[in-house]
């Protein structure tokens, strides 16, 4: 009778199993097998984001899945059986050259060809041949050709259980991609027929969001002001990048952590004022930059709540008017801040 009441919990005539603790940690160290981060993975994990970023640099991210029925200049066409190999006019080409880029990766029937003789087991036998799943796969085998996706995969790391790709690999394999996609910078291989790359900034910007939703990062982003009313936005102006947003604040306006942060550092200069960086809880390679404050009583190593006020806006430094001015860098690449205040709206 003892060992059965110690197996069983009679509860309103119900028996409640109880699970053996040898059992469950058996359980629990095979979940933790599988919630751990094996080579697949993080390939998928990294590699989805990468090509969507390339399909967002050749201009075609924004049409969903028609992207995989568009050809190049936007001319769609119908059916996945092959490569349509439609012949459209580079605008602009002294040569008078032609391309049949097609799919949202803009990919060329001759180096869609190539890639079926190189990587002939990849692709999706009971699909049409030039499905999304193969395009998809195609653009993938691209990147493997050209090193690419080796330098992306070389720069992962996970902080605080965080996937992240450090700057100096991404920007190896834009160079490296760069020889086959003409958005991308570096070999600039569409100079000569007018077509423009985009800088790496865009795409930094562009990867990480894109890399944040694969991974499913969600993060509960308090508004750093009251009221967040845009005066100028991230991107060239005057003749230089504008590495930051532009927010209207009155001189004395509470500024607040988005979230839970470390202060990193808090100094002073000639172009950015009293200024004070932050370094998000769980995000250690982002930096969050607040310039132009009136007044902070923080100093380097403070712990900030998320909502917490850490400052004061104000009208120092290079100035037309008081603002408050964000930035933000992961691993010391620049990216437009409004891809992470941007979050809050998930919620």
């Amino acid at each position: 009778m003892r060992r059965r009441q110690l197996l069983k919990i009679l509860a309103g005539g119900a028996a409640l199993a109880i699970t053996p603790s040898f059992l469950l940690r058996d359980r629990q160290q095979a979940l933790a097998a599988k919630l751990a981060l094996d080579s697949d993975d993080v390939y998928w994990l990294v590699s989805v984001p990468w090509i969507k970023m390339i399909a967002a640099a050749e201009g075609t991210a924004h049409l969903g899945k028609e992207a995989y029925q568009t050809a190049y200049r936007y001319r769609k066409f119908s059916g996945y059986a092959d490569h349509p190999r439609i012949d459209i006019p580079i605008p602009g080409d002294p040569r008078n050259r032609t391309s049949d880029a097609a799919g949202p990766y803009q990919i060329i029937s001759t180096t869609w060809d190539l890639t079926h003789s190189d990587y002939p087991d990849i692709w999706l036998k009971d699909e049409p041949s030039f499905s999304p799943a193969n395009q998809d796969r195609c653009a993938l085998a691209i990147s493997d050709r050209t090193g690419g996706s080796a330098a992306l995969l070389a720069g992962v790391k996970v902080l605080n259980g965080h996937l992240s790709v450090s700057y100096a690999a991404f920007q190896q394999a834009i160079y490296r991609d760069s020889s086959e996609w003409a958005s991308l910078p570096g070999h600039d291989i569409g100079a000569d027929s007018g077509q423009h790359t985009r800088q790496v900034w865009w795409l930094w910007s562009e990867f990480q969001w894109q890399l944040w939703g694969q991974c499913g990062y969600r993060r509960r982003i308090v508004a750093p002001l009251e009221a967040m009313t845009m005066t100028s936005p991230f991107g060239p102006r005057w003749g230089d990048l504008h590495g930051g947003i532009d927010f209207a604040a009155a001189v004395g306006t509470p500024v607040r952590s988005p979230e839970n942060a470390k202060v990193i550092r808090v100094d002073r200069d000639d172009r950015a004022g009293l200024y004070v960086v932050l370094s998000p809880e769980g995000f250690p390679d982002l930096n969050l930059s607040f310039c132009h404050l009136s007044r902070t009583d923080m100093k380097e190593g403070d712990s900030l709540k998320a909502g917490e006020t850490f400052a004061l806006s104000g009208a120092t430094g290079r100035i037309t008017g008081p603002h408050l001015h964000i930035g933000a860098w992961i691993d010391g690449g620049i990216i437009d801040p409004g891809r992470y205040l941007k979050m809050a709206e998930w919620f």
